[in-house]
Formats: structure tokens, sequence, C-alpha cells
């Protein structure tokens, strides 16, 4: 009988480790680029023999499902969130190929692989995070320990003491993994001191850099201020530097940080600049779309010194595609689970920069328009023309180039005062990695690797004796394993962000489907969002989190000091209830807000805290017409300076509401005829505030595109947000 030996186990434990195809067809760049060497290698050499391990079964019912079941798993990341190839893709595509092929020796290797991976795939698909090396360590463990001692005797004898092959193989093995786990770690590089040169010699679009405050003249929400206060927190010494950028003075520094330069650097400046990556500083530079406010001109000279060039367009992403953005297997983005971005320049770049974050389906790169000038942005028309790129599109770039990194992103949006918050992980890994210099790992593993799949071949090809043959199965079975730990061992060097160093943190539900989002969940509604709302939150020293999955657990709510909701579609179950209660008896601070809208929905998260809301408004919708002439229903408006007197209307003279409802129970705060419509209730050492309105906190009474609306509304929200936090005056 056919005998099953080494070259099956090692092709399918490198088919698993790549997750060929998924990777070629997702075009993720995961670091196994040295396993899919391995497949070729042995595929060449041993398809011959293998295909007489395969049977494909002749039942056309078993052909059919198994093939359904091998699709869904290649093209499940185009069209279903996460996107990408992941563990449990690999899983299905085994059962599917198991289901597929007639009894062989070649189906019991599957067999014990989907047994001994199913327990991490599970895992996996339930929202448990795991390294993807992990399958194939538990691939070739399941070869390891179930089929390889009988590898080397016909299937059909009796088992026996495993031969010296089979010892040779394994000490070989092992002693291979060593070196190779030395040559492949992925350079961690040697930490530095954190001290980063802002640079504003060059001018700035973002002006004001540094203020974000509850000084509305001063406040810049496209500045970098709270960029500054993050990095701060996690003990990076921040300067400015409005000099010339000198050898002398950049020296002194470890990371150099350009935002939307729009003065030319000197060639002088440009070489200090080189030397200073070169040498082991970092660089990250900030651009934006088309050439606006001279951005392009300015920063490409530098930009090309290190192979890479803003392009003179802007790219429009659908953010309502699940999966339109690529992202590559880096420390850049290790740990990031939500990403946020605006509408940039895309990037053309050349080896060494490798991109890390790609638009993909929905997105086209729209040409730049020099008629419409600095005043228009240089914007294109915002439609797909001829000739206009459509998908694929670079927008951040990575290298390293001598002993330092360089970071390069398309979009100045990423780390701007109002949307830092939604991308903290992001900023921390960026900095992280480039406050690191690179060692002589990163470039002694391609060697390493490639002069040992050189041995494997000759071994393999070269020798007919099965002693040394196997050497070279010990080989590919070393690189592989030792490449997956490496991959494990370097993500360890990338922690997530501790959120306690930034202070008081405020959680905002739209986990349960709230009527009203913010602009970047909901476009179509801008005046009923509540935008203002997180921006206020930011202006008073605190950090938003957007929540838009799962359920709330007593271990989560732990992570924060405020929770908002505001006009929720989804029940809240007795766990979350009871969840809730005990995190506001422990301190947390709640805030409802609701209307005549769906009370119901809300009304079992109050019940604890003795508060309900009547179901009747207090005003009523009047009708008026549209510019069609159609008859809408418009909320009625209320203003009222009938409050009570405290910290929580300090310096407000009054509060505006569109669509109030009775509040019953509590300590009342506002009236709408007579009627509470504002209470608060201390509960433990918590506090909980209920507004029944579901549109107190909408853009168009307090804070819309073009500023403010209403300087009281705004001190409203700052006073609300102290209060529940503990925040002091």
């Amino acid at each position: 009988m056919y005998q099953i030996r080494p070259k099956i186990i090692i092709l399918l434990a490198a088919i698993a480790a790549t997750g060929f195809p998924f990777q070629i067809l997702h075009r993720t760049v995961q670091p196994y680029s040295v396993n899919l060497l391995a497949i070729v290698v042995v595929v060449l050499v041993h398809l011959p023999l293998v295909r007489k391990g395969l049977r494909v079964k002749k039942n056309w019912g078993w052909i059919i499902a198994s093939i359904i079941i091998i699709a869904f798993s290649i093209t499940r990341g185009f069209f279903l969130y996460p996107a990408g190839f992941r563990v449990e893709d690999g899983w299905l595509f085994l059962i599917g190929l198991y289901l597929l092929l007639d009894n062989s020796p070649f189906k019991n290797l599957l067999w014990a692989t989907i047994i001994i991976t199913g327990p991490i795939a599970v895992v996996s698909l339930y929202g448990g995070w795991l390294p993807a090396g992990a399958i194939v360590l538990l691939t070739i463990a399941a070869f390891i320990f179930t089929i390889i001692p009988s590898s080397f005797i016909p299937l059909s004898s009796t088992p026996i003491k495993p031969p010296l092959n089979y010892l040779i193989m394994v000490i070989f093995t092992g002693l291979f993994f060593f070196i190779s786990l030395h040559a492949l770690v992925f350079d961690p590089g040697f930490e530095k001191n954190g001290r980063v040169l802002f640079d504003v010699a060059h001018g700035t679009a973002q002006e004001p850099q540094w203020n974000y405050s509850t000084d509305l003249n001063a406040s810049a929400d496209a500045g970098h201020g709270k960029l500054v206060d993050f990095l701060t927190a996690y003990n990076y010494k921040v300067k400015t530097i409005s000099a010339p950028l000198k050898k002398d003075i950049l020296t002194g520094s470890d990371i150099l940080l350009i935002v939307m330069s729009n003065l030319p650097y000197t060639r002088e400046e440009i070489r200090a600049i080189k030397e200073f990556v070169n040498n082991g500083g970092g660089l990250m530079v900030i651009g934006d779309h088309t050439n606006v406010d001279d951005a392009m001109a300015s920063m490409n000279p530098l930009l090309e010194e290190f192979r890479i060039r803003l392009n003179f367009d802007v790219v429009w992403v659908d953010r309502n595609i699940k999966g339109n953005l690529l992202t590559t297997s880096c420390p850049v983005l290790q740990n990031v689970d939500q990403l946020w971005l605006g509408n940039g320049a895309s990037l053309s770049i050349f080896w060494p920069a490798k991109p890390f974050l790609m638009a993909r389906y929905g997105s086209f790169s729209d040409m730049g328009n020099m008629k419409t000038g600095s005043d228009g942005g240089y914007l294109g028309n915002s439609t797909l023309d001829k000739n206009e790129k459509v998908g694929e599109l670079i927008l951040g770039a990575w290298g390293k180039y001598g002993k330092g990194r360089v970071i390069v992103f398309g979009d100045s949006s990423y780390f701007q005062n109002l949307t830092l918050y939604r991308n903290y992980q992001l900023a921390y890994n960026s900095f992280n990695w480039l406050n690191r210099k690179n060692s002589l790992f990163s470039y002694l593993w391609l060697l390493f690797s490639g002069l040992f799949f050189l041995a494997a071949v000759i071994l393999l090809v070269v020798f007919k004796t099965k002693t040394i043959r196997i050497i070279g199965y010990a080989l590919v079975t070393a690189i592989i394993v030792a490449q997956c730990f490496a991959f494990i061992f370097n993500n360890g060097f990338y922690k997530p962000v501790d959120y306690n160093k930034l202070g008081p943190r405020v959680l905002f539900d739209f986990a349960h489907f709230p009527e009203h989002k913010t602009y970047w969940e909901d476009k179509e509604q801008y005046d009923t969002l509540i935008d203002s709302l997180v921006h206020q939150t930011l202006r008073v020293g605190l950090h938003p989190f957007l929540k838009y999955r799962g359920r709330f657990s007593k271990k989560e709510l732990k992570k924060y000091d405020v929770m908002i909701t505001v006009a929720p579609n989804k029940t809240y179950s007795r766990q979350e209830i009871k969840a809730v209660t005990d995190w506001v008896y422990n301190g947390g601070g709640l805030l409802v807000a609701e209307g005549p809208r769906k009370g119901a929905v809300v009304a079992p998260l109050l019940e604890p805290f003795g508060i309900t809301l009547d179901n009747k408004p207090l005003g009523i919708y009047y009708c008026e017409k549209d510019e069609y002439g159609n008859k809408i229903r418009v909320p009625m408006n209320f203003i009222t300076p009938n409050f009570a007197p405290g910290e929580l209307t300090r310096n407000v003279k009054q509060i505006q509401f569109m669509n109030p409802v009775w509040v019953k129970g509590g300590k009342p705060l506002a009236y709408i005829y007579d009627y509470p419509v504002m209470a608060t209730v201390e509960y433990g050492a918590g506090k909980v505030l209920v507004i029944g309105d579901d549109l107190v906190f909408s853009n168009f009474i307090s804070e819309g595109e073009k500023g403010i609306i209403d300087l009281d509304k705004v001190t409203f929200n700052w006073n609300i947000m102290k209060y529940l936090a503990g925040v002091k005056n």
C-alpha cells in the first residue's frame, strides 16, 4: 500500500501556514513568503508521488457540497466581515477538501488536521483573537503526534518503534528550528528615547497646532494638539522647531513629525533629514489630497528621497462597503480593531517602501483639477472618469532605510483633534515603531532563509538516500515552524494601548442601533446627529470611544467613566442592565436621552434608578411645506430658562428642547409647562442623568458644520460631561 511520506506532511503544513490560495486572492501581505516558497519546492519535487495519494469521490452530491464550502472559505473575506483570510477560513477549506476526497492516506491526514485545529477555528470564529501562525503550529502538531510515527512504514503493517530516519528528522528539525528562529525574528529594533520634534518651521495648513479646548476662539478641529497630548501621556517628549532643520538639531531627536508643510525644504534640510533617518531616526510625514495648501509640492521632494510620492488626486472611499480597506500584517496595524480615515491622496511607492493600508472596493482616484486653485483645494469632480484608477490605492506606506524608519500618510485626518480618538491604537503603534532603531536581524533573516531552502532543494533533488533526504524535510519543517513562532514573538513587542494613561473615558453606545449617530456613520442626516456632543467631550479633555457591536459586560464597563446612550432601537438584555446598574453603583456616570419615540427600549435600563419616561410628547409636531411643496412634520422649538441652578447649569442662560417628554422620578433639573424634562439620580457612588428629548444634542441646535449655533447648549454639554466624569471646573 502507498506510504504516507513527509512530503505530504510538509505540503499540507505549508498550505495551512500560508493560507494559500487565500493570501493571493485577498492580496494580504502576511510574513509567510518563505512558506510560499516551501510550497513551490515541495510541489515541484514531489507532485508525481503526491498524486498517488489523491482520489476524488465520484458522487456529485459530495462534489457539489465540497465545492460550495471551498468557494465560501476562499471568498468570504470579500463580502462578510471581517475582511481577508482568517483561521476559520483555512479550517473550512480543509473540511471542503476532506469531503471532496475518497478514502486515501491523504484524507486521513486531513481528518487529523481538522480535529486538532477545530477548537482554534471555533474560538477565532466567535471573536477571540489568536495569531495566524497558531493554526500551522497545531497542524504540524497533529502530524507529528498522530501521523509521522507510522509515516515511514506501510500503513498495512503493525506499528513498530519509529525507525532511525524518524529520529533523524526530529533531531534535525529541532536543530534547524532554533537556528531559523534566531534568524527569522522580525526586527523589533532597539527602543529609543521617544524625543519627538514637531516641524512648524515650514508653515502648516493646520493652524493652530496646539489648541483644542473650551476656548472656542482658539480651538482647532483640524489641528494636532490632541496628538501632542496623547504622546505626552505615553512619555514621549514633544518639542516644536521653528528653525531650519539642520543636522545638529535633528541629532538630539528620535522622531521627526512633519504635518502638511506648505513651505519647501532646502537641499541642505533634505540631506540632513535623510542622514537623520539612515542613522536611526524615525520620520512621520502626513500629507493630504491633491496639492491643497501646496503641501504636495512642498513635501514631495523630501518624500522622493525615500521613494514615496503624494499623488495629485483625492481617494474617495465608500465607508458603507465592508472590507473596502486592505491592511497588511505589520506592527503599525497590530491590535488595531477600528480605523478611521478621511479623503486624502494616494501614494506612489517603490522598494524599500511598502504599503500597509490600501483602499479597494468602492474607491477610486479622482484626479485633481488645477483650474479650481488652492481655494477649491484642487479637488476633482467627485466622479469616476476615464483613465482614473479604481481600487488598490495606497493610503499609507512604511519602510526601513539604513538604521531608521519612515511612515507616510496620504491624509491629514488620521490624527487630527477631531478624529484622533478613533485612531488611538494606530497612533500608538506608529510612534512606537518609529521610536526603534533597526537591528541586523532585518537583513539577516532573508539570507538565512534563502540558504536553508537552497540546502533543502539540493538535499531533496540531488540525493537519493532516504537518510539524507529526510534532513531536507527537516529543513523545510523547521523554517515553517520557526517563522510562525517569530511572527508571534514579534507581535509581543507591540502592545495594546494602555487607556488608563489617557484620563477619563466616555463610552458612546452605538451597539444598540441608536437613532442618532455621527457624520461618519450617517452622512444623510447630519442635522439630527450628535457630532457636537462628541466634540464637546473632546474639548473638556475626555476621551470618547464608540462601541459598534456586541453586548455590554461588567469587565468592559470598568474601562470607562461615562456611558452615553441616545435613542437606542435595540433592547438591553438582563445581563446588560445588571452590568450597567452595578457599574453606576460603583461610580460610573450614565447619560440617557430619549423622547416619545421608543421609550420602551430604555425603560428597563432606567427602572433600577427609579425613573420612567412618559410616552406622550409635551410638544406637538406642526406641519410645514418643503421646497417641493410636500407637507413635513417639524418638532416644536422650546427654549426654557426654567431650570434648577447647580453645576450642570453653570453659565447657562437657557436650554433648547425640540421633542420633550415628561421625566418621572429623580431630582428634576429642567421643566416644560411645569413638567420635568430632565432629572438626575445619585445611585451608590455613581450618577445618572436622564433627558426626555432624543433631539436635545442634535447638531442643528448646538454645533453645525459652520460652527457653534448655541453657546448655551455647548456650555451645557461641557457641564454634563464634567459632572458625569467627576471632573471639577
